[in-house]
C-alpha cells in the first residue's frame, strides 16, 4: 500500500457510513393498564329498539383515568369526578363498575386494546333489561 493514511481514512469513513441505521422506533406500546392516562374521548351509544342516542365526550387538558394498583380507577372528566374498583380479568379484558348505576346496574367488561401510547377499552354491546335495550361505551386514553 502506497499511501496507508489515506486508506485507513476511506476505512473510517466507510465504516461510519455502513453502521449508522435509521430509527425508525413507533411509540412503546403499554402492556398494562396501571398508571395515570390522559382522556382522549369517552363514547357512548344506547338505545331502545329505533330510538338510539349517542354521545361522545372529548377528553380536555387535566380529564383523566387513574388505574391504581389496588384496583381503584379515578376518573376526571371536565367538573365531573367519579371512582369505582376494577379489576383486570386477562391481558385483554377489565371489569369497569364505572356508571354501573345508570346502566341497570350492568358492570361492563371492556375489551383492552393496546395500541402505541394509549389503550382503548371497549365494553361490548350489552342488552339490558327490555329485550332490544343495548348499549355500548367506546374510552380511548393515551399516556
Amino acid at each position: 500500500m502506497k499511501n496507508p493514511p489515506l486508506f485507513i481514512a476511506a476505512l473510517f469513513v466507510l465504516s461510519g457510513l455502513f453502521s449508522c441505521k435509521k430509527s425508525n422506533q413507533s411509540p412503546a406500546v403499554p402492556t398494562s393498564i396501571v398508571g395515570k392516562w390522559q382522556l382522549v374521548n369517552d363514547s357512548l351509544v344506547s338505545g331502545v329498539g329505533p330510538i338510539v342516542t349517542g354521545s361522545n365526550y372529548i377528553g380536555k387538558n387535566g380529564d383523566y383515568f387513574d388505574f391504581g394498583t389496588n384496583n381503584k380507577v379515578y376518573i376526571k372528566e371536565g367538573a365531573n369526578l367519579d371512582s369505582s374498583a376494577y379489576q383486570v380479568m386477562s391481558d385483554s379484558t377489565v371489569v369497569l363498575n364505572v356508571y354501573a348505576e345508570r346502566y341497570n346496574a350492568i358492570s361492563p367488561v371492556s375489551k383492552m386494546t393496546f395500541v402505541p401510547d394509549g389503550v382503548t377499552l371497549r365494553s361490548p354491546s350489552v342488552f339490558v333489561a327490555n329485550p332490544g335495550s343495548y348499549y355500548l361505551r367506546i374510552i380511548n386514553l393515551r399516556k
